[in-house]
């Protein structure tokens, strides 16, 4: 069980800033009436239960209540009182920023670290780590029942008692539900006599849906044989007509060669008429030669006539062909005079050409000085694109760090469930020590409590009557 080393009071009752280092054992405080002793305990009580409430207890002056209490196991717990606003702030360490909780209800976190509970003990209900001065003698103002289980409790035999009342109510509860049991055989008994004969309707029904099973197979196979009966109907229909008209072409072979033959001479027929055709065209032909040739008896004169032309026309040609000759002799010469005369001013032509190479010279010279403008123009633009990109670029890292922002918030959430996990998982090991230590205790209880029932000889401490062990509530 965790234990409180420092305890420090602000405006709490008479208070107004106090600090008290308690040790290992008893720890007494001193000092005249109304001096804020029992202020101590009250505000211990009111951080663990939330008692007192409301703001009496606040110093007027102070205008706030604020009371820390340090374990040995370094947690430290603040509750803050201030204008009708409750908050607890729990640390694990004095260097943990804390997890704040604002309400006046304990936080289950306060409630595992400190580990002060009230007891119930059937209808009595007390706080075992508190004791005021104007309270009632412990367990004396009670009654005998109700001091037997506060003395089972203190005395670690509680276990056993409820043990044996769960055992009791599990055995009333049994007992009730073979009644019950009982009571639904016989009624169940009952009900079966009207269903003596289901067994034989069973198989009845068994054997009728057999029986089904057949006619429905049976059933089925009727199906396919009317469909494979329509199939054969149809079938002999089908080749009925075929045979019908297998009949009606029976002859086709003998009428096939007497089309052949009708087709032949059809050839025949036709060869013939081209043949007249020919025989006609050629006489005709024959007839005109013959007009011709006796129109052209005298042919061998005008013969003699187209040669002596025809050695005229070539005599012509010739003619000809020297005078385009002698045409282009004339071109020559004058294209030669035509030279003469350009090559008298070959001087100045000369001055032309060097004036032409210069020019051209520059010619080059801007064509070399527009590539440049054009590669610095292109470079230009390059770096004016990535100007544009790191624009871009500007803009996606004022997203990144929006994105990063949002990060840092939920890497903070992250750290806040890492500090209630870091809680958690101090509590579960300080409940898992108390359990060690409470089953511990249990144990040494019990053999306590058999070692002290045999040397009292079975009689009670309280009532003073004789008693077996474990039958006395």
């Amino acid at each position: 069980m965790p234990t409180i080393t420092q305890v420090r009071l602000e405006g709490f009752q008479s208070h107004v800033k106090s600090h008290f280092h308690l040790g290992q054992g008893l720890n007494v405080v001193t000092g005249p009436s109304d001096a804020g002793k029992t202020s101590i305990i009250r505000a211990i009580r009111w951080v663990a239960f939330n008692e007192p409430q409301g703001e009496a207890f606040v110093n007027e002056k102070v205008g706030e209540a604020i009371v820390t209490l340090s374990l040995d196991s370094g947690a430290i717990i603040t509750k803050r009182r201030r204008k009708g606003k409750t908050s607890y702030l729990l640390q694990l360490s004095p260097d943990d920023e804390g997890s704040l909780y604002e309400k006046s209800e304990v936080p289950d976190e306060v409630k595992n670290l400190l580990q002060i509970d009230k007891q119930r003990f059937g209808d009595f209900e007390t706080a075992l780590n508190f004791a005021f001065q104007l309270d009632a003698p412990f367990l004396i103002s009670e009654t005998a029942s109700a001091g037997a289980k506060i003395l089972g409790k203190l005395a670690g035999t509680e276990c056993i008692d409820l043990a044996i009342k769960g055992i009791s109510k599990d055995t009333y509860a049994a007992r009730q539900e073979r009644l019950n049991a009982e009571k639904d055989v016989e009624r169940i008994s009952g009900s079966m006599l009207a269903f003596l004969g289901v067994d034989d309707q069973k198989n009845a029904v068994d054997m009728a849906e057999i029986v089904l099973e057949q006619v429905t197979a049976s059933v089925e196979r009727l199906d396919r044989f009317k469909d494979y009966t329509r199939l054969f109907e149809g079938a002999a229909d089908r080749l009925d007509v075929v045979t019908k008209r297998l009949d009606m072409l029976k002859d086709v072979p003998l009428l096939e060669g007497m089309l052949q033959t009708a087709i032949d001479g059809q050839i025949r027929h036709e060869r013939l008429l081209l043949t007249s055709g020919d025989y006609l065209r050629l006489t005709d032909r024959i007839e005109s030669i013959e007009r011709d040739l006796y129109r052209y008896k005298d042919v061998t004169e005008a013969s003699e006539i187209v040669d002596s032309v025809q050695k005229g026309l070539a005599r012509l040609e010739r003619l000809r062909t020297l005078e385009d000759a002698m045409r282009q002799q004339q071109q020559v010469l004058k294209l030669t005079d035509h030279v003469f005369e350009r090559t008298q001013h070959l001087q100045e032509a000369t001055s032309a050409i060097l004036e032409i190479d210069e020019d051209l010279r520059r010619y080059l010279s801007i064509r070399v000085l527009s590539t440049e403008h054009i590669l610095v123009e292109g470079r230009q633009k390059s770096a004016t694109e990535r100007l544009e990109r790191f624009a871009g670029l500007a803009e996606k890292g004022a997203g990144t760090i929006k994105r990063i922002d949002v990060d840092f918030k939920q890497l903070e959430v992250y750290r806040q469930l890492h500090r209630d996990y870091e809680i958690r998982k101090s509590t579960v090991e300080i409940h898992r020590r108390n359990i060690e230590a409470a089953e511990q205790a249990i144990v040494t209880a019990v053999e306590n409590e058999k070692a002290t029932w045999q040397e009292a000889g079975g009689i009670c401490p309280l009532c003073g009557q004789l008693h077996e062990r474990g039958s006395h509530e």
